[in-house]
């Protein structure tokens, strides 16, 4: 779940290989990472595998535990890490794996190689990005008592 009511922060875009410190880590919980996949993977997010293909994205939220099958060599990939500052008002679904994200590669190069002169085409990028894929909350759930009981925790975690 995310909170989409202001643009991220973007901390962080660009390209590389996949190396050992995200063979299985912890997502800090105040960022989100979103990895482009060019290779083929299998991906574990709190428990939950997938199958990725090039062209697929993935969408590790804070504070989620993730593997990746494969590491090193071979494993070429785009790669987002963002806040999302945003805490007041709803908050929207997020998925996990969205396959066949093909339609995104040419913005998110083109923001990736501007990021050292300019971070705006990369803070559009990246909350185009969140708000193309986000669902209404209603998905994950079927009882709106849970809806108010999170958005308390959130506004009350201090």
């Amino acid at each position: 779940m995310a909170c989409l009511a202001e643009p991220p922060s973007l901390l962080l875009l660009g390209d590389g290989e996949l190396r050992n410190e995200r063979l299985e880590w912890a997502q800090p919980l105040d960022r989100w990472t979103v990895l482009y996949y060019q290779h083929s993977n299998a991906v574990t997010v709190n428990a939950q595998t997938y199958l990725v293909e090039p062209g697929a994205m993935v969408f590790y939220a804070p504070g989620v535990k993730a593997t990746h099958a494969r590491v090193d060599e071979g494993t070429n990939h785009f790669f987002m890490t963002c806040n999302l500052p945003g805490n007041d008002g709803s908050r929207s679904a997020i998925p996990t794996h969205c396959p066949h994200m093909e339609r995104v590669l040419p913005d998110m190069m083109r923001a990736a190689y501007r990021i050292s002169d300019d971070r705006r085409p990369g803070i559009a990028f990246a909350w185009n990005l969140f708000w193309s894929v986000a669902q209404s909350a209603a998905v994950f759930r079927q009882h709106e008592e849970l809806y108010a009981a999170e958005s308390w925790i959130f506004q009350h975690l201090s």
